[in-house]
């Protein structure tokens, strides 16, 4: 079955690949359609996650699409979204099956307001025992950010933290997903070695992107305050990001100096990993005001399957698609010093006209 085969989308009650039967539409980013189906096996219920015809003329994209699928099979952990099955339709689309989620986004949850270290604390550490699974299996995410944090409603009324999207991952037995000179992610969440191109990137780029997420979390700002896409690869270069306390005067000197180490430009002066960031969080919860929220915390950072205890306002279904905020940044050899070909493109808007390249 060849990719050149798939030129439609699936139908209503289409059954693909002789097992999952479509009952309708989730959603679709900006190279996938995303299925509501059920597995006619056992009758559970999935994502179908599909690759639009046109994206499959992509090489590139192709090979995103199948490093997901090959990250998350050898991923099983409750704060990683399931892989159930991969394969091909009959019309020969690439899909993958993913246990179907209900709830929202992070950034669903952000976009309505700050969250409170007592909110976060929980989900800090879902993420983080998450990204040390990967990290134990070889893999990277390289592109953590709100959008790909999942809080699941649980069946029993609570949540369970689910990182999504394994696209860009990197995994240490495989090739480059990038071609040479080519940067691929989300800006604002990428580490300086990341955006550099450096090859001996590690889990210190999840750390940093994660700390993004706790700084956006607590200020409703973004750290890095940019007019246009040069400016902000400059800022984060250079590490010229507006203090938190600007933002948040009242958090207490402890909380800012733990924000704002997890996403430091140098990357031996942030936390050596995900867990070693969500413990230092925790320590700051204080035990007498959030005696709940600590001890479950500490349970997730233990390893134990708990929920967090964050209510769930809404109720929604808008799990994996993709967002305008993927780039891709041609034209850049690894190791290449890029802060200087940021100021030199910047003033003829060149690197502005790169980053706003989508995918």
């Amino acid at each position: 079955m060849t990719h050149a085969l798939a030129e439609r989308a699936v139908e209503l009650g289409q059954l693909v690949g002789g097992r999952f039967r479509v009952e309708g539409t989730l959603g679709e980013g900006g190279m996938a359609h995303v299925y509501a189906a059920r597995d006619e096996r056992d009758g559970t219920e999935v994502a179908l996650k599909l690759l639009k015809p046109g994206a499959l003329a992509s090489a590139e994209i192709v090979s995103r699409f199948e490093r997901e699928a090959e990250a998350l099979s050898r991923l099983d952990h409750p704060a990683v979204v399931k892989l159930v099955a991969r394969g091909f339709t009959d019309s020969g689309q690439l899909y993958l099956a993913m246990e179907r989620l209900v709830g929202e986004t992070l950034r669903a949850r952000l976009d309505r307001g700050p969250l409170s270290l007592e909110e976060l604390a929980p989900i800090v550490a879902g993420v983080a025992v998450g990204l040390e699974a990967a990290h134990a299996a070889g893999i990277l995410h390289r592109d953590l950010k709100p959008e790909n944090v999942f809080l699941a409603k649980s069946p029993r009324g609570g949540e369970q933290v689910k990182i999504l999207d394994f696209g860009i991952s990197k995994l240490h037995d495989q090739e480059r997903l990038t071609r040479t000179g080519q940067v691929i992610g989300t800006p604002r969440y990428m580490a300086p070695e990341q955006l550099e191109a450096k090859r001996d990137l590690d889990g210190r780029v999840d750390v940093y992107a994660l700390g993004v997420i706790l700084y956006e979390a607590l200020a409703f700002a973004r750290p890095f305050a940019a007019k246009n896409p040069s400016d902000l690869v400059i800022s984060i270069l250079m590490g010229r990001r507006t203090p938190l306390a600007e933002h948040r005067p009242d958090l207490p000197r402890e909380v800012v100096e733990v924000v704002e180490r997890a996403f430091a430009r140098d990357r031996d002066e942030r936390f050596r990993t995900p867990l070693e960031l969500a413990q230092a969080v925790t320590a700051l919860l204080p035990g007498a005001s959030s005696g709940a929220a600590k001890v479950t915390t500490e349970r997730i950072l233990r390893g134990e399957e708990v929920e967090s205890i964050a209510p769930l306002p809404s109720e929604t279904a808008d799990e994996l698609g993709r967002t305008d905020d993927d780039l891709v940044v041609p034209g850049l050899e690894p190791g290449f010093p890029w802060f200087w070909t940021a100021v030199a493109f910047a003033v003829g808007g060149a690197l502005a006209y790169a980053l706003l390249s989508l995918v």
